[in-house]
């Protein structure tokens, strides 16, 4: 059962000390903890709201000009920008994206004294943690930054503007660099622009941070669609029935049926060997990353042992899809069942 806003909000107050330095953390700690619930999004605003409510008039004040734009907030300048982008506006929209992300550059980004990211759920924020060690002053930026910047490069691709696509793009990497959906937009860009090599080195990035089988699937289709580039046809071959093992997408069926043009003769499914080759011949892991696997059982088992049970369940999955291990299922049915409403208990 979801943890209603007033729930989360009397644990919230019940916990805050009168100081700043210690309530603020904890208010955001709350974000990521309740980041998972099914109105995970409305709790991070309420919490956000509570947060606010407590800092000095001249901190609000300079966080109100942070986060709005003309006079509205920055999610609401978004949303509008969304509806016109929706409604087939597409200059328009593209004008007050530039607008927002701008805003959001200048108030959160590369200039500012903290580190300010977009991480979507608790994952993402460990999964940073960990393959940039060295990183200090990270600070949970107010809105999905990275999401604004991405979808100002989707724009910006429908009009046709693939250089300011790229930048736009780099620029939600920067609030996001563990998001492979930013990523996959950006290889999309160069796939339109035909630089091979750069889509390659898109490719390449994503290897350490996808943490879904269906990211992975998605890896290898955009492999498939490289090798073709650069005329390697084999190669497109493995990479395209390897995207098939994690998602058996019609599209991916599709180019294979383009593949089979290319090449002039039908085309067999490769072998194991065939595949690891493939992977080799362009120096890339031929299966999900062990670390990331490793993170995500640490963080389970870490969560089991603070009796937090979803956000266990949660990391376990992450693994379970990832390697489909028995014992892990069991992990996470376990789980389950101790979070089952008991009989005669209300849901």
């Amino acid at each position: 059962m979801a943890t209603t806003i007033q729930e989360a909000l009397a644990i919230c107050n019940a916990n805050l000390t009168g100081d700043l330095k210690t309530d603020i953390p904890y208010l955001e700690s709350q974000v990521r903890h309740y980041a998972n619930e099914p109105n995970g999004e409305e709790l991070a605003k309420h919490i956000t709201d509570l947060a606010f409510s407590l800092l000095p008039k001249e901190q609000q004040d300079q966080f109100m000009h942070a986060t709005t734009l003309n006079g509205k907030r920055l999610d609401q300048v978004f949303h509008e920008a969304r509806e016109l982008l929706n409604s087939g506006k597409k200059e328009e929209a593209a004008m007050a994206l530039r607008a927002l992300t701008s805003k959001c550059e200048e108030c959160f980004g590369s200039g500012s004294k903290l580190n300010y990211f977009s991480f979507r759920n608790p994952f993402e924020y460990h999964l940073y943690r960990m393959l940039y060690p060295g990183q200090s002053n990270i600070e949970r930026a107010p809105y999905d930054f990275a999401m604004y910047c991405t979808i100002y490069g989707y724009t910006l691709v429908e009009l046709n503007k693939l250089d300011e696509a790229v930048e736009a793009l780099e620029q939600a990497i920067r609030f996001n660099p563990v998001s492979c959906d930013v990523r996959f937009e950006l290889a999309e860009v160069y796939k339109l622009k035909r630089e091979p090599d750069k889509l390659l080195a898109v490719i390449k990035d994503m290897f350490p941070i996808a943490s879904s089988t269906y990211a992975l699937s998605r890896i290898y289709a955009d492999l498939g669609f490289y090798a073709i580039a650069v005329h390697d046809y084999d190669a497109a071959v493995c990479f395209f029935y390897e995207s098939l093992v994690y998602n058996n997408h019609p599209g991916v069926q599709a180019e294979l049926v383009n593949l089979r043009g290319l090449m002039g003769h039908d085309i067999e499914p490769p072998t194991r060997k065939q595949v690891l080759a493939a992977f080799a011949q362009y120096e890339l892991p031929a299966s999900p990353s062990e670390d990331l696997i490793r993170l995500a059982l640490v963080l389970a088992e870490t969560a089991v042992q603070d009796e937090e049970l979803k956000l266990a369940a949660y990391f376990y999955s992450i693994a379970y899809d990832l390697t489909r291990e028995p014992e892990i299922k069991k992990q996470i049915d376990a789980i389950q069942a101790a979070m089952a409403p008991k009989t005669g208990e209300p849901s």
